[in-house]
């Protein structure tokens, strides 16, 4: 029988669509589950939406929506958004699941019948934001440092309580106990420690003010405090999904470090006066912050996930989002950072030494082997430590392929040459290691490595990660657009096509320019493939309109994705009447990329 693995993100709250915050979290569990996958384990990745809730019941006021309408609507964005970044989950969770919503009764009924649910009186300060009561010591200038000052508040109101304080022994024993320990990384542990020490309060687990929840069983007329449902995702999942019962309790809840509490000591206590077996373990990871400031949706600095596939596509996106990893501080990001991780990693390293192996080897026989996952790398996996494990693998199987090549200069050397065949046989060797260990991460790209090693060295169609503008080189194009139009024409190889995130109809086209880079273009046009020669036109260029008189091209978006420029068709250049595809240039204009159009086609403007 294999062995079984069940990992879960935290359901995220649907007030909010999905931005690189919660991608990094899915991610990091995705490159998790499927490190457990290539071991031949039997995985369960659990990821969903917490849909309950008064913030949930404003969003949908302000929507003009009932508010199943409004979850109803926004839960695909968050499910979209895991598959557009292939993540791997097997289901996705709702919490206004009717299935859902009975487990959770019947955990609260346990808990209930243990002698540990009791109605009292709160008063108290209650963050609106958290949705979470707070002590006076969580308060900073007496309002929840996480959000604005309006959303903290004084509540009095008759709730239903839980024990929590009868199980803080048991927790701090659990959690003292290198053997039992379940909070992940250390510094997380020494903070619940010490909270725990500081004295616990018996918490609410119901509000009789919000309509938008499941009800009590024994009391109607008060609805289940939203982080209580929440938390029961994990288990229900497994109750009322057929097969799924085995794989309680959970290996590894990923959490991001606002919700330690409500998972290292909350759901605990839950579990244990259900009488239900608490998870193995927890980790905790730090915030991502964009450009030096925190994120935020006021701030409009977040990063949805389509907009990086959009840029980056989706292995590089992943690669990304894993190697900053906030797995214990705080990491600070942006898409500036992104493009230079981008190309000093994937498109000058990775992706190079792929192109040269694949060009200098071509034929080459190769060894099928079984490939083991070296122990280093698992560990580091397994404490979340991503952005080491990728450098593991970078410098362990890539950095030194490329520096070797380098070094003997094998295109020097005649192919039957044996240091040749010894370089490549190391080099090809490396790639197929690299693949394997990387697959976790870009799955597509690590098949795309493998396929090119299969039997035989075969042929890398068009660059593996084509080479991106960074911010040098977009106002490079700046400069371009105070050449003269006919200077705005030139001459492109197309490097990648990828399928628009958000328009069927349209493809995202990278164009090689030479000195400029590549250039990212969005087109409706079909008759174009990757090794194209096709005529760019550089914003500001001019070009003439199948409706008559002469159009300037300027740069913007196509359904949010960026167009820098356009692929004209011969109507648009003058040199025929076709407009229903990109006028497709001779290949021996290969080595010209980057020079005007002008200067070898006969244009017409």
């Amino acid at each position: 029988m294999k062995k079984k693995f069940y990992i879960t993100t935290p359901i995220y709250y649907i007030n909010a669509e999905p931005s690189v915050g919660s991608a990094c979290t899915t991610v990091a569990a995705d490159v998790v589950a499927r490190l457990h996958r290539q071991l031949g384990e039997e995985v369960f990745y659990l990821t969903g939406t917490d849909e309950h809730g008064e913030k949930v019941d404003e969003s949908a006021q302000k929507a003009g929506l009932s508010v199943q309408e409004y979850c109803d609507q926004i839960a695909p964005k968050f499910s979209e958004a895991w598959k557009l970044l292939n993540i791997s989950n097997d289901f996705f969770i709702r919490t206004t699941d009717k299935r859902h919503e009975k487990v959770v009764g019947e955990v609260l009924t346990k808990m209930y019948e243990s002698g540990d649910v009791y109605k009292d009186k709160y008063e108290g300060y209650y963050c609106i934001g958290c949705e979470s009561f707070k002590t006076e010591k969580e308060l900073e200038d007496n309002h929840c440092p996480m959000h604005p000052p309006e959303k903290t508040v004084w509540k009095s109101e008759e709730n239903w309580f839980f024990k929590l304080s009868k199980y803080v022994p048991k927790i701090i024993e659990l959690i003292e106990n290198d053997e039992t320990n379940y909070v992940f990384p250390e510094g997380k542990r020494k903070e619940i420690l010490a909270k725990l020490k500081a004295g616990v309060r018996d918490i609410s687990i119901s509000r009789e003010s919000v309509s938008w929840g499941i009800p009590i069983p024994w009391d109607t007329k008060h609805t289940i405090y939203v982080w209580i449902d929440a938390l029961i995702n994990y288990y229900s999942a497994t109750q009322f999904l057929e097969g799924k019962a085995d794989f309680w309790p959970a290996n590894l809840h990923v959490l991001g470090k606002e919700i330690l509490w409500f998972h290292a000591v909350i759901w605990q206590a839950m579990l244990m006066s259900a009488k239900i077996e608490i998870p193995i373990s927890t980790y905790t990871h730090g915030f991502y912050t964009i450009d030096g400031q925190k994120m935020s949706k006021s701030l409009g600095n977040t990063i949805p996930p389509k907009e990086m596939v959009a840029e980056f596509g989706v292995d590089a996106s992943r690669y990304l989002i894993a190697k900053s990893f906030p797995n214990e501080n705080d990491v600070d990001i942006g898409l500036g950072r992104f493009r230079e991780t981008y190309n000093a990693d994937l498109a000058n390293n990775l992706g190079n030494l792929v192109s040269r192996v694949s060009k200098l080897a071509q034929g080459m026989k190769v060894e099928k082997k079984t490939l083991a996952f070296e122990h280093e790398f698992i560990d580091l996996i397994e404490r979340l430590k991503l952005g080491e494990a990728i450098e593991f693998v970078l410098n362990k199987w890539i950095n030194v392929s490329n520096a070797k090549i380098n070094e003997v200069a094998p295109w020097k050397l005649d192919k039957e040459d044996p240091k040749r065949v010894e370089l490549m046989n190391f080099c090809v060797d490396n790639l197929a290691k690299a693949a394997w260990h990387l697959k976790a991460f870009m799955p597509e790209a690590s098949e795309k490595i493998e396929k090119v090693l299969d039997g035989e060295v075969g042929q890398m169609e068009g660059y593996l990660f084509p080479r991106i503008l960074t911010a040098e080189q977009a106002s490079k194009t700046g400069q371009v657009e105070q050449k003269n139009a006919s200077e705005k024409l030139i001459i492109g190889v197309i490097k990648n096509i990828s399928k628009h995130p958000d328009a069927n109809t349209l493809q995202v086209v990278d164009v090689d320019t030479g000195t400029l880079g590549v250039v990212q273009i969005v087109t409706g046009a079909r008759n174009i493939k990757e090794g194209d020669v096709v005529p760019l036109v550089l914003p500001g260029g001019r070009v003439n309109s199948p409706k008559g008189g002469i159009v300037k091209i300027e740069k913007g978006k196509l359904r949010g994705v960026k167009s820098f420029g356009m692929l004209a068709s011969e109507l648009e250049l003058g040199v025929g009447e076709d407009h229903t595809g990109i006028y497709i240039l001779d290949k021996k204009l290969a080595d010209k990329v980057g020079q005007a159009i002008g200067k070898f086609v006969e244009i017409k403007i």
